[in-house]
């Protein structure tokens, strides 16, 4: 514990870095989430950071995000094949499915059991340092706050039943695309942490309204 905040730190075994996170309320509303990589080695390091968020949802709940319309976004995997595959782009939020359909990526379905499961990357950085879930039971907002310059990339995991029974998205802002450093460097979307330097960021959850 140091002062109002929880202090969490590891060091690598693999490779090595340290990489320490302080956690602190703000207020009632909004916890804050302050992360430090350092790189005590002579040479850079790429490396990849996510928040990996389960929100449970809400039948016609909704993703808000600062992207505009027909924001290019890239499918990683579906459980459907008429929604799409690997490496299909799509537009978001009103996407052109592989059967020819159109669906809205913004809203939440009723609860399928054998619902599709699908994750898409957004091939443009983050416009602004936020993303977030509206709860239609009480028009309330759950939001991710981050230093977009930091933290730039941005992937959404969707769950509509057919995994394990639950319903549930996930908002993964990352520092790197495609779930894989090598991978986020050959598409030019990777972060690197310097030779003998260190990679500051924050990942704040709010609830408004």
């Amino acid at each position: 514990i140091q002062g109002d905040a929880l202090l969490m730190r590891v060091h690598g075994v693999r490779f090595p870095y340290r990489l320490q996170k302080k956690i602190r309320f703000r207020n009632s509303r909004q916890l804050s989430i302050e992360y430090q990589a350092e790189n005590p080695c002579n040479f850079d390091l790429d490396f990849l950071w996510a928040a990996h968020l389960m929100l449970n949802v809400e039948t016609g709940g909704e993703i808000v995000l600062p992207y505009g319309e027909a924001a290019p976004v890239t499918c990683v995997f579906a459980s459907d094949p008429g929604f799409g595959s690997r490496g299909g782009k799509m537009d978001w939020p009103l996407a052109r499915r592989a059967d020819g359909g159109t669906q809205d990526l913004r809203l939440t379905p009723p609860l399928n059991p054998r619902g599709n499961t699908y994750k898409y990357y957004f091939d443009q950085k983050f416009p602004e340092g936020w993303c977030g879930y509206r709860y239609p039971s009480d028009g309330s907002l759950f939001k991710m706050l981050l230093p977009a310059d930091r933290v730039p990339y941005l992937c959404v995991w969707v769950n509509e039943g057919a995994f394990h029974g639950y319903r549930n998205i996930a908002m993964e802002a990352c520092t790197g695309t495609y779930d894989r450093p090598d991978l986020a460097r050959m598409y030019g979307q990777n972060s690197v942490l310097p030779a003998k330097g260190q990679y500051d960021w924050y990942l704040d959850l709010a609830i408004e309204g």
